[in-house]
């Protein structure tokens, strides 16, 4: 009982705070530290209780303000929220799939990006293949060469 009250009052408050996060991701926050800092809010917030955020109405915005430009200490909150969502299979972010390879293929290629990093996203692309095969082939092919094979090269091979 305890535990649901305090589940209660951390997520009854997250419409409120989604929206006041908001207008971070927008062009008008010229600050890119400030925009990584909300997408790793929203991650947080969506990895610690999922049915309490909206992805319908987060996950497009959250993705375009991806990949991260200049705090990486969001890296692992936000690219682990990001695959998570994928593994799982939820329905939301794979709606979304154009957006997430565009935005797998920049994080594996990004030269300040950890391994672990690029080694979740890797696994979450496999995913993806596994679930829709050669239906991935024209958004791969949207790809520059190089990106497509170093996404191609951090996809662990099943």
């Amino acid at each position: 009982m305890l535990l649901e009250l305090f589940s209660f009052i951390n997520t009854r408050y997250y419409g409120d705070i989604l929206r006041g996060l908001f207008p971070l991701f927008g062009e008008s926050e010229p600050d890119d530290a400030v925009r990584d800092n909300a997408a790793g809010a929203v991650a947080r917030m969506i990895m610690a209780h999922p049915p309490s955020v909206p992805l319908n109405q987060v996950l497009p915005v959250f993705l375009k303000a991806l990949p991260l430009k200049e705090d990486r200490e969001e890296s692992m909150a936000v690219y682990s929220c990001v695959s998570t969502l994928v593994l799982s299979s939820n329905q939301q972010i794979l709606a979304l799939v154009p957006e997430l390879i565009n935005l797998f293929a920049q994080v594996v290629v990004s030269p300040v990006e950890t391994p672990e990093v690029k080694a979740q996203v890797g696994r979450a692309f496999s995913h993806l293949i596994s679930l829709y095969g050669h239906q991935m082939q024209p958004l791969l092919s949207n790809l520059s060469p190089a990106h497509a094979s170093a996404l191609a090269a951090f996809a662990p091979k099943s």
